[in-house]
């Protein structure tokens, strides 16, 4: 069998019996795609000459076993049926369709040696199979195209024979047919695509194969190409689906190959699978039970070795070691090869000192105390009674939340600027050390309080349900707690009222001086619509029946829903010591002025 090389991703290649293409691994990212971009070149160039080396070839396509690709095609003038006119118009198709096949890569014979072969400039003898096999036989040419052009009204066809030097082969019908002399050009194109589909129908792919595949099953690489029956050869195409093939990562050598057959060109992946795991040796785990490590790793015996799925594996790995405060842990792997493509896999861990915090670093705190900020932290340093609590360990989940610590512990002190950096965390020998960058900005007063939107009552009434008020008039600073202790109020107030899903949105503005500068609050109310009590769903209950519980309701199924009822309602379900913890859920329905009470 013969084979074309075809270009392919670092450590792999292609082979045929003329030439080998091999990148080798190890190369520059710049350098391995400038090979690849020449093998592609190679390819296309070499495409040309493939069925030179292919063992069978359409006999009607070449004389003497001429390739068909190397085959030249002669493109006889065109006859006519008619006036002088048609005539004109035979020549210019005899020209456009020679030109229109050389464009689509067909080797076409010059017009000036084909006018030699014919003997004569026009008119003589009428063309036919015999007369095309007589001029062929005085010519280079392997296969002639020639036919006649008939014109009736506007209407035209355009009927051809394409014919090859071998007598053993019939000549193949080539006709266009159009409405109107102006889509002579459409005719034209017509021609040459079905020349050309003729002269390359044994250049496409027949059959794809996948070659080598032991432990694997070969739908493995099957599913990863677009490359179907059918198809031409695209070495772009087939380019891509080995980098698709590589990047699996099973694969320690592919061989692509095409092979000619009578059907056409038998695409086939040599695969070369990377050894299959006969064994998993874990060295130096002494923190972390190797069955942790067995159970977190996607690596298992008898599955063929995967470089991506060992690199998940060796984090995997290494995070057990962080939980267990390893943070410098470090796993590697190796393999130790067998005779029968097998392999054991040897995991090598380091595990390092076991880390804590040795020191939490606050930068840019100026108005409190470092301690009392630490305060606020999930986190916190390494000390002496450490042995007993959960204290110095670093639960890296908890960083982020500890910068939201920061940022709630000055918002609540008037600091509506405060910025927090994410933190960084350094590993040493002798511990872990967490810094945050803190800008405080300037700490804010509260210079009024006012109320916008759907108002339900006097402004009176709703400073006397919200503590930021009271804050306003004593010039206290803001706080963020507050504002939102002040949502929930105002949300309750209007809920009295049947209006259950009321909004309140906070507006804040900023002013004062930059030696005092303050800040005015508007409570923007939306009191939506009013609802009723569509159902009472009861959730939970494994105590009593359900109708002790619908008595204790101070609400019922269709009643306008109230805020205070509700209230008194889970309190007196609280009290009768059936249950740990009675609460209340609203659910919103298809009907806006409906609710359902759970």
């Amino acid at each position: 069998m013969n084979s074309v090389p075809v270009s392919a991703p670092a450590g792999v290649h292609f082979s045929s019996r003329k030439r080998k293409i091999r990148l080798l691994s190890g190369c520059s990212a710049a350098h391995a795609a400038f090979r690849r971009l020449v093998t592609i070149i190679c390819l296309t160039l070499f495409l040309g000459m493939f069925p030179a080396w292919t063992c069978v070839t359409p006999a009607w396509a070449a004389r003497a076993g001429t390739p068909l690709n190397e085959a030249m095609i002669m493109v006889l003038p065109f006859q006519a049926q008619g006036s002088a006119d048609n005539a004109k118009t035979a020549d210019e198709i005899t020209w456009m369709i020679a030109q229109r096949l050389n464009a689509k890569g067909l080797l076409v014979m010059p017009h000036d040696e084909m006018l030699r072969a014919l003997g004569q400039q026009h008119g003589g003898e009428e063309l036919d199979m015999a007369a095309a096999r007589r001029i062929l036989a005085r010519s280079r040419a392997n296969v002639a195209l020639y036919g006649i052009y008939t014109q009736k009204g506007s209407s035209f066809s355009v009927d051809g024979r394409l014919v090859s030097s071998n007598p053993a082969e019939a000549p193949k019908a080539i006709r266009a047919n159009q409405p109107d002399v102006s889509n002579l050009l459409f005719a034209v194109e017509d021609m040459a695509a079905q020349v050309n589909s003729e002269m390359r129908k044994n250049s496409v792919i027949s059959r794809v194969e996948v070659r080598g595949t032991k432990a694997l099953d070969a739908d493995v690489v099957l599913l990863r190409i677009n490359t179907r029956p059918g198809d031409p050869v695209d070495p772009l195409a087939l380019d891509r689906e080995l980098k698709r093939i590589w990047d699996l990562g099973y694969f320690s050598d592919i061989v692509l190959e095409l092979e000619q057959s009578q059907t056409g060109i038998v695409l086939v992946y040599n695969v070369k699978e990377k050894p299959r795991i006969s064994k998993i040796t874990i060295k130096n785990a002494k923190a972390v039970n190797e069955a942790d490590i067995r159970v977190a790793m996607s690596t298992q015996v008898g599955s063929v070795l995967n470089d991506k799925t060992m690199v998940t594996d060796l984090q995997a790995i290494n995070e057990l070691y962080r939980k267990k405060g390893h943070y410098l842990a470090a796993s590697t792997y190796r393999l130790e090869h067998k005779t029968d493509n097998t392999a054991e896999l040897i995991i090598d861990i380091e595990e390092g000192r076991q880390l804590f915090i040795k020191k939490i670093v606050l930068n840019g705190v100026k108005s409190f105390s470092e301690r009392s900020v630490k305060g606020e932290l999930a986190l916190s340093e390494r000390w002496l009674f450490s042995i007993f609590t959960d204290s110095g360990v670093l639960k890296e989940e908890m960083l982020e939340r500890d910068v939201f610590s920061i940022n709630a512990f000055y918002m609540n002190r008037g600091f509506m600027d405060v910025k927090v950096s994410p933190p960084k965390v350094n590993y040493e020998e002798d511990g872990i050390t967490i810094t945050y960058e803190v800008n405080e900005g300037p700490r804010y007063r509260v210079g009024g309080v006012s109320f916008a939107g759907e108002l339900i009552d006097s402004d009176a009434v709703l400073s006397g349900l919200t503590e930021m008020s009271a804050a306003a008039r004593k010039k206290e600073y803001f706080n963020l707690s507050v504002l939102q202790d002040d949502i929930k109020a105002l949300s309750a107030y209007y809920a009295e009222y049947g209006y259950a899903f009321a909004a309140v949105s906070p507006q804040t503005k900023k002013g004062g001086t930059a030696a005092d500068p303050s800040v005015s609050v508007v409570y923007v109310i939306e009191k939506r619509q009013k609802v009723y009590v569509r159902n009472i769903i009861i959730e939970g209950n494994h105590q009593t029946r359900d109708n002790v519980i619908l008595r204790e309701m101070r609400l019922v199924d269709g009643d306008a829903f109230n805020g205070k009822k509700l209230n008194r309602s889970i309190q007196r379900l609280n009290r009768l010591g059936h249950f740990e913890k009675a609460e209340s859920e609203l659910i919103p329905t298809s009907n806006p002025e409906e609710t359902d009470l759970k």
